[in-house]
């Protein structure tokens, strides 16, 4: 062996030597658990109409007092919820006394009826859409969806439950 041979071998194993292998990490997480989601509730006057939390990928926004879509002034309460792909808004119209009254909410929407009761379907720029029905006299349910999220209302729906509100505690 020349001693340029041993002079390379001997650099080799020096460099081997001071190379040592590192272990990957130990990363230790905690177990996820979920957090519940509160249900989302409305009253209008008597009535209390209770919503299924929406998808946790969905995280609660702003309140609404208005839908835009609506021929005349009437009361209004919601929240929306955003994600990646759009938002979601649920709420209540309160008044809305009969279904003539109703039905005259919204110009060019399609009229239908939900679990017996008359309900209203529309469109509105850019892809949103519009789905509501009338509860009980004087509260009808609001579901608005962009169209990445429209397989949701549907679902929502069929969480709705509508109540008697629950009076507030009398004040001493």
């Amino acid at each position: 062996m020349r001693a340029t041979e041993l002079w390379g071998a001997g650099l080799l194993v020096l460099a081997l030597a001071g190379c040592t292998a590192k272990p990957d990490p130990v990363i230790i997480r905690p177990p996820v658990t979920p957090v519940p989601v509160p249900a989302v509730a409305f009253d209008c006057g008597q009535t209390e109409v209770r919503f299924r939390p929406p998808p946790t990928d969905l995280v609660a926004g702003a309140g609404f007092d208005r839908v835009r879509s609506f021929t005349r002034q009437v009361e209004v309460e919601g929240v929306e919820f955003t994600g990646a792909a759009g938002e979601i808004k649920i709420g209540v119209v309160c008044g809305v006394k009969t279904a003539e009254h109703f039905v005259t909410l919204v110009l060019r929407a399609r009229l239908t009826a939900y679990d017996g009761r008359p309900a209203l379907r529309w469109r509105t720029e850019p892809g949103q859409r519009h789905f509501m029905w009338l509860a009980r006299p004087g509260t009808a349910v609001y579901i608005s969806a962009a169209s990445g999220l429209s397989d949701l209302i549907a679902p929502l729906a069929q969480g709705v439950s509508v109540g008697r509100a629950t009076p507030p505690p009398p004040q001493p």
